[in-house]
């Protein structure tokens, strides 16, 4: 089931107005068992509120559909894993994590962020909805509640654990559907001086880039610094500083505590009146941010055809939830690409849906030896270069299709 929003996510005003549609497509992280001719599709639609410009999904489908069984895995990339496993130093700098702390991570994964405090010693929970995750937490230090966190979780937190010094949130943010009750459970469970560390895709990133495959159902809202602020004003927090990231081709992190608890730094107000100076918000700008989609659909599949009539052959590689988008918006099936290649073993022997392209293990590559390989997991270029050596030395190229169309050899 997939719901029609009434009221922006945000503010709560009747007033969003749909910018971008990308059709309808089937829900990203769930990949299927066998090929299906017909499979559950639900609208994907991006607008903007005219009161706050917060932009986000007009169509909602039920969060159990997408994260009770859930099939990307934090550690199954390098590049993740040592970012993830950064953030606790990079608390830590800002205050200092003791062993009395407690430390939570909301959208926890299989605890790769979380391993990341071992060596401050602090009482380590995640809370992840994911029930086939919950394996990973086993013989290890890391606390487990399998569920969605909401106001409820957080009341059986606080009185089983306390108050929390550290709350985060990465990558998990842009899941949330009920934003205002996220907001209370955190003023009820951070501690007076705590710290909740958000991050997202940057809508500034995702425009510039055209990194429209960044848009699937799981991803509710599409962040920029002024939205996180009204946010935390709506709430009781505090937004007192923003740093921008490469990771995920563009993230930002956002440092929240309790209103008044924290000295506002100046990257708060400086990202915020360039996002004015840029228009970020403006119609003009999602409007242009369209075009270049349909601009981009045209080379990709004039990119396909030239591949075909040169008798060569291709394969994709990485089944990250963009996939499912890219796919699906650009009408890709096996006759353009017949499988792809995944190193996550639990999305291999799997089916992406919508277009029912295999997943292979990433060992078969060698066995298969493609001419090209069409990055879906473009922004992991750089572990993917590195990973593919032997393909590219035996002449095979790397298509990397956003921010644009690049081959690597």
């Amino acid at each position: 089931m997939s719901i029609k929003k009434t009221k922006c996510i945000l503010c709560n005003e009747k007033s969003v107005k749909d910018f971008i549609n990308l059709g309808k497509t089937a829900l990203a992280n769930n990949l299927i068992n066998i090929p299906k001719l017909k499979i559950k599709k639900y609208p994907l639609i991006v607008g903007k509120c005219s009161n706050c410009e917060h932009i986000q999904l007009s169509y909602l489908p039920n969060p159990i559909l997408m994260f009770k069984n859930y099939l990307y895995l934090s550690s199954a990339s390098s590049t993740l894993t040592n970012h993830l496993k950064n953030i606790p130093i990079a608390v830590n700098k800002l205050s200092k994590i003791k062993k009395k702390d407690l430390v939570i991570d909301i959208g926890s994964n299989d605890g790769t962020l979380l391993s990341g405090y071992d060596k401050f010693g602090p009482t380590k929970l995640g809370v992840e909805p994911a029930k086939n995750l919950a394996k990973y937490y086993k013989n290890k230090k890391n606390n487990l509640i399998n569920d969605f966190f909401n106001f409820k979780i957080a009341k059986k937190i606080k009185k089983k654990f306390g108050l929390a010094k550290v709350i985060t949130a990465t990558n998990v943010f842009p899941h949330l559907q009920k934003l205002n009750e996220f907001g209370k459970s955190v003023n009820s469970l951070l501690d007076k001086n705590g710290i909740l560390l958000i991050e997202a895709h940057y809508l500034g990133n995702l425009i510039k880039d055209i990194a429209f495959d960044t848009i699937y159902h799981e991803h509710c809202s599409y962040w920029s610094v002024s939205s996180v602020k009204k946010f935390c004003d709506l709430n009781n927090l505090e937004l007192f500083k923003v740093d921008k990231l490469p990771i995920h081709h563009g993230q930002i992190r956002c440092w929240i505590g309790l209103k008044g608890s924290k000295k506002i730094h100046k990257s708060v107000a400086n990202l915020i009146n360039l996002e004015k100076k840029n228009k970020l918000h403006s119609d003009h700008n999602l409007l242009k941010f369209k075009n270049k989609i349909f601009t981009l659909q045209k080379k990709i599949n004039k990119l396909f055809l030239n591949i075909k009539n040169k008798k060569l052959t291709i394969a994709g590689y990485g089944a990250p939830a963009k996939a499912t988008t890219f796919t699906s918006f650009f009408k890709i099936n096996k006759s353009k690409i017949p499988y792809i290649f995944d190193k996550n073993s639990l999305k291999q022997n799997k089916f992406v849906p919508g277009s029912n392209l295999p997943i292979l293990d990433t060992k078969q590559i060698s066995v298969l030896k493609p001419d090209y390989l069409f990055n879906f997991a473009w922004n992991f270029i750089d572990e993917i270069y590195k990973e593919n050596l032997e393909f590219r030395k035996n002449g095979g190229i790397i298509i990397n299709p956003i921010p644009k169309i690049k081959f690597y050899k």
